[in-house]
């Protein structure tokens, strides 16, 4: 039941972000609020709530005023530099994440697991290259602000550096080789499918922010967007959806956040029975 709760309050939230008019301004708060309940009531260790009560924080500090149209993004509030641009969208599911990682100590991680996470993090920091390299070509073509390229590495910084550490956490679970972490939940800390697809949707997300870190930064038109992978989807704004990938990246974000409790809680049964109202265990298949 709370689970369900707080999906369909993250429901709403996207709803709102894509019309730009939202339908309940504290349901990413009621969202993030209601899993970090999750993670109290299933008993997981401190540095788990500690984790989802800053992303509580943040959804707080960023709860859109009561008065309707454009309350979600505004091209004239942001920060006034391009670091604090990328920051602002990451730093909440950053310090998040690497709190998790606190939660595996060192040692026991399959090669293959490593090979992987190495991989994906190149993969990661190449898409940045091509970023900024494409965006220093164009402004060097088109005579445009030489500070520009400069403002978009600082920009990038910290969506990046959100990518890699989710890219950690989707490996560290495969890692684990069996062996139970400081984290008690059966020796199954977050080794479930739910727990790596989180962190890989967070991944997702950081990408997603690097692009909007970029995109907020004054460039010439024509230095904006080419190579970017959000470019490529079939999102047109419309007056009524002025904003289809800020909200399609709201639902991922929150998507990943609640399949990272759903695999924290899943391997304990009794603590997703309580969450879910549904009896799980020895004692329920006995009835």
């Amino acid at each position: 039941m709370v689970l369900a709760a707080a999906a369909a309050c993250g429901t709403l939230h996207a709803a709102g972000v894509l019309t730009a008019n939202p339908v309940w301004r504290y349901a990413e708060v009621a969202s993030i609020g209601l899993l970090l309940a999750c993670t109290v009531l299933s008993r997981q260790p401190w540095m788990v709530p500690v984790a989802f009560a800053v992303l509580l924080v943040d959804a707080v500090a960023t709860v859109p005023p009561g008065a309707p149209h454009g309350v979600y993004l505004s091209p004239d509030a942001g920060p006034p530099s391009a670091f604090a641009q990328g920051l602002r969208l990451c730093w909440a599911p950053l310090a998040a994440v690497v709190l998790l990682l606190v939660g595996w100590r060192r040692g026991g991680w399959h090669r293959r697991a490593v090979v992987t996470a190495l991989t994906a993090a190149a993969l990661v920091v190449g898409y940045a290259v091509v970023r900024v390299v494409d965006v220093s070509r164009a402004v060097h073509n088109g005579r445009g602000p030489a500070d520009g390229v400069g403002d978009v590495i600082l920009a990038v910084l910290a969506p990046v550096a959100l990518a890699l550490a989710a890219v950690a956490l989707a490996a560290a679970p495969a890692g684990r080789d069996g062996e139970e972490g400081p984290l008690p939940i059966r020796g199954t800390l977050g080794r479930g499918p739910s727990f790596a697809a989180g962190a890989v949707l967070l991944v997702v997300v950081a990408l997603a922010h690097l692009d909007a870190a970029i995109g907020a930064v004054p460039l010439p038109p024509h230095a904006a967007g080419r190579t970017s992978l959000s470019a490529a989807l079939p999102l047109t704004p419309t007056p009524s959806m002025p904003y289809p990938l800020a909200a399609l990246t709201a639902a991922v974000e929150l998507a990943a956040y609640l399949l990272l409790v759903v695999g924290l809680a899943g391997g304990r049964p009794r603590a997703v029975a309580d969450l879910s109202g549904t009896p799980t265990g020895p004692s329920a298949s006995a009835r």
